[in-house]
């Protein structure tokens, strides 16, 4: 239901008429609305609405010379109220109109609530020295018919509302506030249609003049997703610890020296991530680490008005690394065969070695994984072999240990193809001095005890023989003297 009263907006000696009326939104809103003085006598700084609720309650509410509409809240429903208007031009105020009354009816339903994809960049803020200046334009793609927009400003952490302002459809809305430094504040758009549906058609935080960060971000997680990369994850700051809008963050990367706290740092060189409104650019890769380095990070924050503190040093640490060789054997002519696309071997050696752990364990390993290797002859510990050595890096769910016996257990006795040349696998070992299994000795150590063993027996044979021999000798010395000493009697 709406209700109109012809209104007088006067000032000094000019009468004007315009209308005043009032309609039911909901159950505890009336949508007020007048027309503009057709004679205004000078621009119309702001109106004052009068509303009178019964008794000695009276509000006086300011409302925006550029505005029409004005969105009355809080009330019951059947509430009775008394509403008059009077407008102020630089010369003063003019007379109230006389009142109207309006009745909060009972609405059938409340307004339906639309989903609406959130529009951007219909707010403007340019900032002055003690003010703020204002544009909110409307959206021109919206397929609703608007009976108008309801803008409502508020600081963002305690939702203080500071003003709200009613628009009609596809009207620009310009005004200058004086406004807390430092502070965020946000302007909320609502639509309501012809339809009776309502939704919010825009939400956007602003501040008024920035200053430095207070704070710093805080890192919620370091990843080292392989040896030689990483990822730092953060939370944005509190937008009171901001003070305006985060342009930018540096992330500070430095090498350590203990893999267990950050204490001696070398090898420092920072990183700035422009941040963006939509994501805030709350995490970062980190990219060509040195695999066998643990490093220490750390962030901080800057707007417009410069850089905030860094945040406390957060440990990005390596994991444990074991060395494997793989004993090679097929190889004809090694020393010649080595020489040829060296890299190109090496490479397949660690793709086929990669390709095994994987198939065992399923432990998402990558050629980053496996480091400083080599790929050499073998022909003193047997001809026609080569020798590939690797350092494994673990993870953070499986040691480097666990892959090292991974390793002994799948790949002997298999074979590996490296540039067309399928090679069997021998032996894997933890050294470079790796025998074939099924001969004695798989080290030095064992290669070395073999042969004193072997020269100790061979002594003994020998001295054995010697006594024999000198046995023998003795044996044939009385033999011979016995022989001699009867023939001598006879």
């Amino acid at each position: 239901m709406t209700v109109y009263s012809k209104v007088d907006l006067t000032r000094r000696i000019s009468i004007v008429s315009s209308y005043l009326r009032a309609e039911t939104i909901s159950n505890t809103t009336l949508l007020i609305q007048w027309d503009q003085p057709v004679a205004p006598n000078g621009i119309i700084r702001n109106y004052t609405l009068i509303i009178n609720y019964g008794g000695s309650t009276i509000d006086r509410i300011s409302v925006d010379g550029q505005l029409r509409m004005y969105l009355l809240d809080g009330l019951s429903i059947y509430q009775s109220v008394q509403i008059s208007i009077a407008a102020r031009t630089d010369a003063g105020m003019g007379p109230a109109a006389n009142y109207i009354t309006a009745n909060v009816q009972q609405t059938m339903a409340s307004p339906t609530l639309l989903s609406l994809e959130k529009s951007t960049n219909l707010l403007s803020v340019t900032n002055h020295q003690t003010t703020s200046h204002l544009v909110w334009t409307p959206p021109s793609n919206t397929i609703y018919t608007v009976k108008y927009y309801h803008l409502t400003l508020h600081t963002v952490q305690l939702s203080k509302l500071i003003n709200k302002w009613t628009l009609r459809p596809n009207q620009v809305f310009n005004i200058t506030l004086t406004l807390n430094p430092y502070v965020p504040y946000r302007l909320d758009a609502l639509l309501m249609t012809d339809g009776r549906g309502t939704g919010m058609i825009s939400s956007d935080v602003f501040f008024t003049k920035e200053g430095a960060p207070t704070a710093y971000p805080s890192i919620s997680s370091a990843v080292r997703a392989q040896p030689n990369e990483g990822r730092i994850y953060w939370s944005p700051l509190d937008l009171w610890d901001s003070q305006g809008v985060v342009k930018s963050y540096t992330i500070s990367i430095a090498q350590s020296s203990s893999n267990e706290t950050c204490g001696n740092t070398i090898n420092t060189k920072t990183v700035v991530i422009v941040s963006s409104s939509e994501t805030q650019g709350l995490s970062h890769s980190l990219n060509s680490l040195n695999v066998q380095s643990p490093y220490c990070i750390k962030i901080q924050a800057s707007t417009s008005s410069g850089p905030g503190p860094f945040s406390p040093s957060v440990l990005l640490p390596t994991y444990a690394s074991t060395k494997i060789c793989v004993l090679l054997s097929g190889v004809y002519n090694c020393s010649k065969w080595i020489l040829e696309d060296l890299n190109e071997k090496i490479s397949n050696a660690t793709v086929a070695v990669v390709n095994s752990l994987n198939q065992a364990c399923s432990c998402s390993i990558t050629t980053s994984h496996l480091v400083q290797s080599s790929l050499t002859c073998n022909s003193r510990r047997i001809d026609g072999s080569a020798l590939f050595c690797t350092t494994v890096i673990g993870t953070s769910k499986t040691s480097s240990q666990r892959l090292r016996d991974l390793l002994i257990e799948r790949l002997p006795r298999n074979s590996l193809l490296l540039s067309g040349l399928n090679l069997n696998v021998s032996n894997v070992c933890e050294t470079e001095d790796c025998a074939p299994l099924g001969t004695t000795g798989q080290t030095g150590e064992n290669d070395e005890d073999f042969f004193k063993v072997f020269s100790v027996i061979l002594s003994i044979v020998l001295g054995l023989f010697l006594l024999l021999e000198i046995f023998t000798c003795v044996l044939l010395a009385n033999y011979c003297n016995k022989y001699h000493s009867k023939k001598s009697n006879q």
